[in-house]
């Protein structure tokens, strides 16, 4: 029985959870409160209570949940040790087709002020320390001369990263298609891993 009872909060947990990423998505995070979600899942407000003791606790797990969420996706494509070009591709899709309906959540964590909040920050080095698989594919990469950028695995995926993210912005104001943007992304990805360190 209470194998069950595990089984029903984790379930209800994702419930929650989901909705707040909806909630997030369409009308922005700052508008992610107990009311909204209650009202979203069709339970009480004092239910939700039961999994989060207030709007804070939830914004954390909601970051958490979409830290993790990339975090599992970008694992899975890159679980066979691809070549660039599969790389860039399986890449592609989780940043620009998995991962684009969480494109603007992204955008307003960095607005969240992360580092005031401890226990927040502790939660996301908890995911992604020792684990970042597109830093270990680069790594891997270097290792054995498949790219010609030697420099800081870090600094090259917080360029692949920061790239995609920015033409994603641009792509809105100009109406971009996600074909063309994604072009546009592998073929700059291209350069920065082939040219030396100081481009990046």
């Amino acid at each position: 029985m209470p194998r069950i009872n595990t089984e029903y909060r984790g379930d209800a947990k994702r419930k929650i959870l989901t909705a707040a990423l909806m909630v997030g998505e369409t009308k922005g995070i700052e508008t992610v409160t107990l009311e909204e979600i209650s009202q979203r899942v069709g339970v009480t407000k004092s239910a939700l209570y039961a999994y989060f003791e207030n709007r804070d606790a939830l914004i954390r797990e909601l970051v958490v949940e979409i830290f993790s969420r990339f975090q599992s996706d970008v694992g899975d494509a890159f679980a066979d040790d691809p070549d660039m070009p599969v790389m860039l591709e399986r890449l592609g899709t989780v940043l620009f087709t998995g991962q684009i309906k969480y494109a603007s959540l992204f955008a307003q964590i960095t607005k969240l002020n992360i580092s005031s909040d401890p226990l927040l920050r502790e939660m996301i080095s908890d995911i992604t320390q020792g684990s970042d698989i597109i830093v270990e594919q680069i790594s891997h990469m270097q290792d054995q001369g498949r790219i010609t950028n030697k420099g800081d695995p870090d600094e090259i995926v917080a360029a692949i990263i920061a790239f995609a993210i920015g033409i994603k912005v641009l792509a809105s104001f100009k109406g971009w298609d996600v074909d063309r943007v994604r072009q546009m992304w592998e073929n700059s990805v291209q350069l920065i891993v082939s040219h030396p360190s100081e481009c990046v």
